[in-house]
Parts: C-alpha cells; sequence; structure tokens
C-alpha cells in the first residue's frame, strides 16, 4: 500500500504544456502531493521562457493552433505538430497518428490561445526545487518543438536534486521512438524517489494519519440526537 501511494506522488508529464501542471500544483497546494517530478520534453511554465525553451516549429504554430477565423489552417497546423513530434512522421502508425490528431482537437484554438498566454509565476516551483523537490529531465537531442539543453540550463540551478537524461537522437515524443532509453532512468529515478519517500513517509505523515484517523471517528459516531 505504502509503495502504491508513493508511486502516486510521483508526477510525470509526458507532454510539453502538462509541465506546467506541475507548476500550478506547486503554486496552489501547501503541502505538495508529490515525491518527485518527471518532466519528458517539457514546457516548465507558461511566460517568458517559452521564446527561450521553444524552438521556431513550435513558435511558428502557435498562430495558426490560435486563429479560429481559418479552419483550414488550423488543421493544417495540428497535422503539422503531430508530424514534428517524431524524427519521421511517415513511419509513424496510422492508429497511432490518428488518435494524436484526435486529441489536438479537444483544444480549440480560444483554448490554446488561453493556455498558451496565462502567465505562471514559478516562484513557488523553483522554491520547492530548492527544498528538495527531486526532478528528472528526459528530453531528445533532435526534438524540433523544445530545446532541451535550455530546459536543463533554466530550470537545473533552482532544484538541488536534479538529474537530466538526453537520449540522443531522440525526438518529442520520446516514448514512441525511444521507449527502452526513457524507461531505464525513469525506473531508476522511481526507485530512488521510493526509497527516499518511505524512509521519511512515517516522519512526516504521522500527524497526518492521526488527524486523518481522528476526523474519521467523529464522522463515523453515531449523534446523539436531543429531544428538546
Amino acid at each position: 500500500m505504502e509503495v502504491n501511494r508513493v508511486l502516486s506522488l510521483i508526477a510525470p508529464s509526458v507532454n510539453c504544456q502538462s509541465g506546467c501542471v506541475v507548476n500550478d500544483i506547486c503554486a496552489c497546494t501547501d503541502p505538495i502531493p508529490l515525491a518527485g517530478v518527471v518532466w519528458m520534453a517539457p514546457l516548465p511554465y507558461v511566460g517568458p521562457i517559452m521564446s527561450e525553451v521553444g524552438t521556431s516549429v513550435i513558435l511558428g504554430f502557435l498562430p495558426g493552433l490560435s486563429d479560429p477565423s481559418n479552419g483550414v489552417l488550423n488543421i493544417k497546423t495540428r497535422i503539422d505538430f503531430v508530424d514534428s513530434l517524431v524524427n519521421d512522421a511517415n513511419a509513424l502508425d496510422f492508429n497511432v497518428k490518428m488518435s494524436m490528431l484526435g486529441q489536438t482537437m479537444l483544444l480549440p484554438p480560444e483554448v490554446v490561445t488561453i493556455i498558451t498566454s496565462r502567465r505562471q509565476d514559478p516562484k513557488m516551483l523553483f522554491d520547492r526545487g530548492e527544498h528538495g523537490l527531486p526532478l528528472l529531465l528526459l528530453y531528445g537531442t533532435n526534438d524540433k518543438q523544445v530545446k532541451g539543453e535550455v530546459v536543463k540550463r533554466e530550470i537545473g540551478p533552482h532544484f538541488e536534486d536534479f538529474e537530466v537524461c538526453a537520449v540522443e537522437g531522440g525526438g518529442h515524443a520520446l516514448l514512441l521512438e525511444y521507449l527502452d532509453q526513457v524507461v531505464e532512468p525513469l525506473l531508476a529515478f522511481m526507485k530512488r524517489v521510493m526509497v527516499r519517500m518511505l524512509t521519511l513517509l512515517p516522519y512526516y505523515t504521522r500527524s497526518t494519519v492521526a488527524n486523518y484517523s481522528a476526523r474519521s471517528s467523529e464522522e463515523s459516531s453515531p449523534r446523539e440526537v436531543s429531544g428538546d
């Protein structure tokens, strides 16, 4: 049970935009429900850093993805976006490609505009990193969307526990083309974080468990109904 709990507290990010979710968690929850973070070719947060970590390819997609007045351009840009996720789009399984393309349709242009323009403050993210939140950064050296080396340079100094795995020749969707090269460092990181978490768990959850048990007992106890 404790192992499952630890694994559920490691936040994975398997696409660049979901990397921003960790920033929101750090900014909005205290204590944070995370034992560690895995970023895979991420956009760390929305803000000026986008122009630094984003390639000319992904930045060039933004007008087409966010323009609701040109449906043809919007659809073409989404197709080009999916093709840019891998090294060889022609080798991508057709069903997988259609699934990925279909998922992009869940984000209409107006939503794309919102999620790419809202400003995020990374202050609390960096604070968690400086206080030991483990972070594993995975990226491909041939990523057409995100500059992994820049992410490493910009984020690394803010994380005390920072691991980097650069997959030689890997594109943006590492899991599709370089699964084995991703799984090995991922499992090693999860194992290390799990051991660390299980070691610390008794100390910082004792009071939480006690409080939870007390509340549960109160809620399950029958209440007396006054006849007055």
